[in-house]
């Protein structure tokens, strides 16, 4: 976030810079300046939306994580992705962000791709590849599971690292297990660039779960591509002012 605010800064400056050299004789500061913010005020922003979980690919599951036993529910969350091109978005989404909560509701995103994540690619291959065959609980609760592994601990199982085997499963945390253990291996060696990635915060500015989707959502162009393109208009418009007025 720091990183992007400051890039959209130093070409507000850029801009500014120019526009006040070349058409100073047309335009005071203040209306340079207005035109900047009114082109900042038009950046889309999309939103999320997270609808439910998806009681038919997910439940409570016992794992262990850090070398401490926890409980979460693992599996498919339905999602509602709007402010983007398409309009109105549904679909499925799972967590790729183990140690980030995240609840119900909404939430601004920024729309990214599967590689912008620790072994995103492989992740975005089970995705594309194993989730429409998804059809239980356990085999949802497993996928999830096998994405932790995948991007925390590089897909190394459930007896290493930090994602692993709770000290006590019931039968339904161990068919989950059986499940994850054939979705690593599986994946192992694959990968898949088709997918979005969502780098969620909350509306105060909070950071929430980041969590990834098998559908390739496309994004509103960033800030300061609509910074850019609107002076960039504005900037010609003015030069074929200063041209007639020269001629």
């Amino acid at each position: 976030m720091y990183y992007e605010t400051k890039q959209l800064y130093g070409a507000f400056l850029r801009i500014y810079s120019f526009a006040y050299q070349n058409y100073s004789g047309y335009m005071n500061r203040s209306h340079l300046l207005s035109l900047l913010f009114a082109g900042a005020l038009v950046c889309p922003a999309a939103t999320i939306t997270l609808t439910g979980t998806d009681s038919s690919r997910g439940m409570n599951l016992n794992y262990g994580v850090n070398g401490n036993n926890s409980v979460s529910y693992a599996g498919a969350i339905r999602i509602t992705i709007t402010g983007v091109p398409a309009g109105t978005v549904n679909g499925l989404a799972f967590c790729v962000d183990l140690f980030t909560s995240i609840g119900l509701g909404s939430y601004a995103t920024t729309l990214q791709e599967p590689s912008t994540v620790p072994n995103g690619e492989r992740v975005a291959w089970l995705l594309q590849n194993v989730l429409g065959d998804v059809d239980t609980a356990r085999e949802g609760a497993g996928l999830q599971l096998a994405i932790w592994d995948i991007v925390h601990d590089n897909g190394d199982g459930l007896t290493a690292g930090a994602v692993r085997r709770h000290s006590a499963p019931n039968s339904n945390d161990q068919a989950a297990y059986g499940f994850a253990a054939t979705y690593l291996a599986l994946s192992a060696g694959q990968s898949s660039t088709a997918g979005t990635v969502y780098r969620n915060v909350s509306f105060q500015g909070v950071p929430a779960q980041t969590l990834m989707g098998a559908d390739t959502v496309v994004p509103n162009p960033e800030p300061g591509t609509w910074v850019m393109l609107g002076l960039g208009a504005g900037l010609i418009g003015l030069a074929q002012v200063r041209i007639r007025r020269a001629g």
